[in-house]
């Protein structure tokens, strides 16, 4: 009887230690669990940056005649530029020129619309850049053109003429084929009759004029050489002798 008692207390006992040992073990596993649950509470959310959108222009509209604004007097009048709300924007920059000048003027907004002095009787062109102060990226509107209204206007240059093809920065692989497709649109507000010159080069600040095109707005060339970058861009002429010159635009091919 002895033994048997003897023999029941260890394996009680055995028991006992066994479960306190297991209470413990899981009162640190749930330690541990909360540990880490607090732990992902904790953890901070990178957060998420949107590049800003593009903007869509309303005015001065693209390709007209702008008769609005405040005249001050027979050099200057007062515009007020006007664009779209763009998405995960924090301010724009309005970029403008005009035909005398080559380099841009910026002004910068956190508005959609701004006043902006400039020369009556003068062709100009403008576009809007969107910006995010989170961001590295921005987002450029299309580039209009427009003449701001003078006094006694009798004749109007053309329009810069729009490019459409090759893309500004394209790049293809053709190697069986040498031929390059230009496309481009140009307009007048007095409806002149236009011809037009393409530029076309290795390096942009020494372009060569290799086709005089009467009446249309496009041109197959052959012989592009590949493997190397080509500039390009159109001279529009009218009738009475007024022109321009379009943006420069880059491709290569391989």
């Amino acid at each position: 009887m002895i033994r048997i008692r003897i023999i029941v207390l260890l394996v009680v006992g055995m028991t006992i230690i066994t479960s306190c040992s297991k209470g413990e073990s899981d009162q640190n596993s749930v330690k541990q669990d909360d540990g880490i649950e607090q732990n992902d509470e904790n953890n901070d959310e990178i957060p998420v940056v949107l590049d800003p959108d593009s903007v869509t222009l309303i005015f001065p509209k693209n390709k007209t005649e702008c008769n609005e604004g405040v005249f001050i007097d027979n050099s200057w009048s007062i515009v007020t530029f006007r664009w779209n709300p763009s998405n995960n924007t924090d301010y724009y920059e309005l970029w403008y020129k005009h035909e005398g000048i080559g380099s841009w003027t910026k002004e910068t907004t956190s508005d959609t619309e701004i006043d902006v002095q400039i020369h009556r009787g003068k062709q100009y062109q403008w576009k809007v850049i969107s910006k995010n102060k989170q961001s590295s990226k921005n987002a450029t509107s299309e580039n209009w053109n427009f003449y701001n209204a003078g006094s006694g206007e009798e004749n109007y240059a053309p329009f810069p003429a729009t490019l459409i093809n090759p893309k500004d920065g394209d790049v293809m692989n053709s190697k069986n084929n040498s031929n390059y497709y230009f496309q481009w649109d140009a307009s007048d507000l007095d409806n002149d009759p236009l011809t037009f010159d393409l530029y076309l080069g290795t390096h942009p600040d020494s372009l060569n004029i290799v086709k005089n095109l009467q009446k249309t707005s496009e041109l197959m060339v052959y012989h592009i050489s590949f493997g190397v970058k080509h500039y390009w861009k159109i001279k529009t002429s009218d009738s009475k002798g007024n022109s321009s010159l379009s943006e420069t635009w880059s491709f290569t091919r391989y």
